[in-house]
């Protein structure tokens, strides 16, 4: 275990880094940290949500795709994300900077390495009004940086898209993603595997909030069954006016017996009462 012993220092150094810099700084992850479900409330011209985080799992299988079905303690350290809000379109660039893998199995090896990359465009199609929610549609592409020597990534470019519904206040955060996601498969050439993709997830709580989500991918080909995984996650938002804590207990479901934490913070910068998408 001395590969995780030391990973678990370049996380720690990188989140006291992340919580000592200044709000002065000019410029949430994942879809708005810790969600992995996008809202589809527009964000306004000006407005920035930067996230950092780390994400620890056992028992995870890093790439159900490569049909390895190999299981073990999964490190993602420096999970950082950008979103841009322009008025009517979400631009969220989100990537893991450092990942390792040290599976339960003797008879393979630990691996490190630079985690994937993606970009996701969500643009809003009917804003939210009253009780009524708001609905989007969203984009989304990966840049494989991971490869699939390592056992972390697939070395090939995956697609998603479908529809977002949300309704935002101050008090509460409620979402739904449904959509398509268009797997490269690296098993054979020019191949692909096409998957439904759910997600909904909730927040409740103004200056201490309780978080929820569930998400995963549906509907996969016979022989590749294992790609039906489901995870939820539940935990704890601390937030201010220009900073976010966040810390969640993360568990499989459905076709995973994984266990996780993820811990994390969010800086906001833009107009005033804007930033959260909402007045």
């Amino acid at each position: 275990m001395p590969r995780l012993r030391s990973s678990l220092l370049v996380v720690s150094s990188l989140l006291v880094l992340g919580f000592v810099l200044p709000t002065t700084v000019v410029g949430q992850s994942r879809h708005g940290r810790p969600f992995h479900v996008l809202s589809a409330v527009p964000r306004a011209v000006g407005v920035h949500e930067v996230g950092l985080g780390f994400e620890y799992h056992v028992d995870l299988e890093p790439v159900p795709l490569l049909g390895t079905k190999v299981e073990g303690e999964v490190l993602k350290a420096g999970v950082i994300s950008h979103l841009v809000g322009t008025g009517h379109v979400n631009i969220l660039a989100e990537g893991v900077a450092y990942q390792t893998f040290d599976p339960n199995e003797a008879e393979f090896d630990s691996d490190s390495e630079i985690g994937d990359s993606a970009l996701w465009a969500m643009m809003g199609l009917l804003p939210q009004k009253g009780r009524r929610p708001a609905a989007g549609f969203f984009f989304g592409v990966k840049v494989p940086n991971a490869s699939d020597e390592s056992g972390l990534g697939t070395d090939e470019t995956d697609v998603h898209m479908g529809i977002a519904i949300s309704h935002e206040s101050e008090s509460h955060d409620v979402r739904v993603n449904l959509g398509v996601s268009i797997l490269g498969d690296p098993k054979a050439e020019r191949a692909q595997e096409d998957l439904f993709r759910f997600g909904v997830a909730g927040r409740h709580g103004r200056r201490h909030a309780f978080t929820w989500q569930v998400h995963g991918l549906a509907f996969a080909p016979e022989d590749e069954r294992n790609l039906e995984q489901t995870f939820a996650q539940v935990g704890y938002q601390l937030r201010r006016d220009r900073f976010r804590v966040d810390a969640s207990a993360i568990f499989g479901v459905i076709d995973s017996d994984s266990t996780g934490v993820g811990l994390g913070a969010t800086w906001l910068f833009g107009p005033k009462g804007e930033r959260d998408g909402h007045e």
